[in-house]
C-alpha cells in the first residue's frame, strides 16, 4: 500500500474545527488537551498544572522540524520568528484554539500544496514526502496569531528513548519503531492488521520485566526498556478487554496473560504523575501562574485525538482509549472519526470510543492527494507535451489578469479534448469515481443552484452541459469555471458582450465556487 496516495493527517485540524462548531461538548468545556491516537497516557494531564494559561498553550517539543529555522517558514508566515517547534501534546484554552483552528487547517492545506519544499533537508520529514505538513501547518499558523507556547521536553517521550534522569513521562508516543533485544515493533509494519476483530490476537509479547533487567545493567536505560516493554503491554491489555466486549471466547491461559492480570504488572502500570523535574519548561523565564478556572471550581478540560475508518487507526484507538481510562485523565473524550460516506457504512469500529464523526479531507483537492492522478499516467503524456510540469491544483486558482488571458483558450481548448477521450473515462486513470460521489451531494446541488439562480441571469446558462459524467473529467470547480468560460464566450459572440462586463463574474466563479470552503465543510 502505498502510504503517501492520501493525507489523513489533515483530518486532525480539520476534525478540530468541525467538532469545535458542531460539537455540544465543545460548547461546555473551558481547556481542550489535543493528542494523537498513537500515544499511551501515563498519567492525568491537567492543562494548568502543567503551567498551560488563557493565550499561552502548553505543547511538547519537536526538535527536528528545521523549517521554523529556514526557507519554509519565511515562505509560509509573515512572523518566522515566531515560529515554536511543537506537536505532539497540546493543551489549549477553548478560547485560543476556537481563533487559531481554522488558521491551522488553512496553513496545513498550503504546506502541503507546497511540493517544491518537501525535501528532507528542508523539512526535516524523513519520508521527504511532505507528510509532517499539518504539523508545519500547526506552527505556521500559531506564528500568524501571535500564539506562542510554554514547551516541555520532559512530558511526552518515544519508546526506544531513555529519559533524562529524575523525569516521569506521562506520554508514550510510538511513532517511531522500538526495540527490546531481539524483539521489535514497528507501527507501520501492522497498517492493514484486522487485529481488534480477530479474537485473542495480540501483538508479540514483549519481553518481561525480569529479562529486561538481566538485559541492561544501567538504571536509566533500563528504564527507557521497561516504557518500551509497558507500551505495547498497554496496548495488548487493551486488545484483550475489547475482544471481550467483541463476545470472542476466553482465550487460553498463557503465561503472558498470567502476566498481565498479575499484581506485579497492575504496579507498573498504575498512573504516574509528573514530577517537578518533569514539568519543567525549555523557556528561561518564569512566568507568573495565572489560574483561568478562577471562579470555578473545577474548570473542565476535555481530550480529542484524530483517526479514520481502518483497522490501523482502531487497534491504535483501543490501546489509546485503555490507557485514558487507566490514567485517571479528568474530563472527557472524544475520537474525531474522519471517513467517507462509503467507508463508514462498512466500518465496525463504532463503540471503540466516544466519537464525533467529521466530513474527511483526506482526498481534499487542495492537497492534491489521490485524486488527479492523470498527471501521473498516460493521461498526461497523451494531453499534453510536457506531464512533467502537470501540477494537480484547482479549487481556489489565484491568477494575474494577463496570465488568466494567455490560459483561457487553452483551458477550454483541453477541455474539450479531454472531454472527447472517452477511451480514457476508467477510474484507474482519472480516480474521479470516489470524488465524484463526494460532490454529488444536496450541498454541491445547492451550490449549483444557487450559482445558476442568483449569481447570472438565467440566459447565462441556456447553453450550460448538465450535470452528468462530465464530472469524470474535470474537479468541480474546474468544470463549472470551465462552463462558464464556454457559455461567456458563446454569448459573448452572439450578444457582443465585453469581458470587461463578464469580469466580475469571473471573479465570482474563482473564489465563490472553490471547491471546498470552511462554511460548507464546517
Amino acid at each position: 500500500m502505498d502510504l503517501f496516495a492520501r493525507y489523513p493527517a489533515i483530518n486532525k485540524p480539520a476534525g478540530v474545527v468541525y467538532w469545535l462548531k458542531h460539537s455540544k461538548d465543545a460548547k461546555n468545556v473551558d481547556w481542550v488537551v489535543i493528542l494523537d491516537a498513537d500515544m499511551i497516557i501515563r498519567g492525568p494531564i491537567v492543562p494548568w498544572e502543567l503551567g498551560a494559561v488563557k493565550g499561552r498553550p502548553v505543547a511538547a517539543y519537536y526538535g527536528y522540524l528545521i523549517g521554523c529555522d529556514n526557507i519554509l517558514a519565511q515562505l509560509h508566515t509573515k512572523h518566522p520568528e515566531m515560529c515554536d517547534k511543537v506537536g505532539g501534546l497540546l493543551a489549549f484554552h477553548i478560547d485560543d484554539l476556537r481563533v487559531f483552528a481554522p488558521l491551522w487547517l488553512s496553513k496545513t492545506e498550503e504546506v502541503r500544496e507546497d511540493r517544491a519544499h518537501w525535501a528532507t533537508n528542508i523539512t526535516g520529514d524523513i519520508y521527504g514526502k511532505g507528510w509532517i505538513s499539518e504539523m508545519y501547518g500547526y506552527f505556521f499558523g500559531a506564528a500568524e496569531v501571535g500564539l506562542r507556547h510554554k514547551i516541555n521536553d520532559n512530558l511526552m517521550i518515544y519508546p526506544g528513548y531513555v529519559p533524562r534522569e529524575g523525569i516521569e513521562p506521562i506520554l508514550l508516543h510510538y511513532g517511531l519503531p522500538f526495540s527490546v533485544g531481539n524483539w521489535s515493533f514497528n507501527k507501520l509494519a501492522h497498517h492493514d492488521d484486522g487485529i481488534v476483530y480477530k479474537c485473542n490476537q495480540l501483538f508479540p509479547e514483549p519481553p518481561y520485566p525480569r529479562e529486561v533487567k538481566q538485559l541492561e545493567l544501567d538504571p536509566n536505560q533500563r528504564r527507557g526498556l521497561f516504557l518500551s516493554i509497558e507500551c505495547i503491554n498497554i496496548i495488548n491489555e487493551g486488545l484483550l478487554l475489547q475482544h471481550a466486549a467483541n463476545s470472542c471466547p476466553k482465550p487460553p491461559w498463557s503465561k503472558y496473560l498470567s502476566f498481565l492480570k498479575s499484581k506485579a504488572y497492575a504496579e507498573l502500570t498504575k498512573p504516574k504523575y509528573a514530577s517537578p523535574a518533569t514539568l519543567q519548561m525549555m523557556e528561561d523565564i518564569k512566568e507568573e501562574h495565572v489560574d483561568d478556572g478562577a471562579g470555578k471550581r473545577h474548570p473542565k478540560i476535555h481530550t480529542v485525538f484524530s483517526t479514520e475508518c481502518t483497522t490501523y487507526f482502531d487497534w491504535q484507538t483501543v490501546g489509546f482509549m485503555h490507557s485514558f481510562c487507566q490514567s485517571g485523565q479528568p474530563g472527557n473524550i472524544t475520537r474525531l472519526l474522519s471517513c467517507s460516506d462509503e467507508d463508514l457504512r462498512k466500518y465496525k469500529g463504532h463503540d471503540l470510543a466516544p466519537t464525533h464523526i467529521v466530513p474527511s479531507m483526506s482526498r481534499h483537492p487542495l492537497t492534491g492527494d489521490c485524486y488527479l492522478i492523470g498527471c501521473d499516467n498516460e493521461l498526461a503524456k497523451l494531453h499534453t507535451s510536457h506531464p512533467e510540469a502537470c501540477d494537480k491544483v484547482g479549487g481556489v486558482i489565484i491568477m494575474h489578469i494577463d496570465d488568466l488571458r494567455k490560459f483561457a483558450l487553452l483551458w477550454l481548448h483541453k477541455t474539450e479534448e479531454v472531454r472527447a477521450d472517452r477511451a480514457h473515462y476508467a477510474r484507474n486513470i482519472t480516480n474521479l469515481g470516489g470524488f465524484v460521489r463526494c460532490m454529488a451531494t444536496p450541498l454541491a446541488q445547492q451550490r449549483y443552484n444557487l450559482f445558476q439562480s442568483q449569481i447570472l441571469p438565467q440566459q447565462h446558462f441556456q447553453l450550460m452541459v448538465t450535470f452528468g459524467s462530465l464530472w469524470e473529467v474535470l474537479s468541480y470547480c474546474y468544470l463549472l469555471a470551465t462552463c462558464f468560460f464556454t457559455c461567456a464566450a458563446l454569448q459573448r459572440a452572439r450578444t457582443n458582450i465585453s469581458m470587461n462586463t463578464l469580469a466580475p463574474y469571473l471573479s465570482v466563479v474563482f473564489v465563490w465556487l472553490s471547491i471546498i470552503s470552511y462554511d460548507d465543510l464546517f
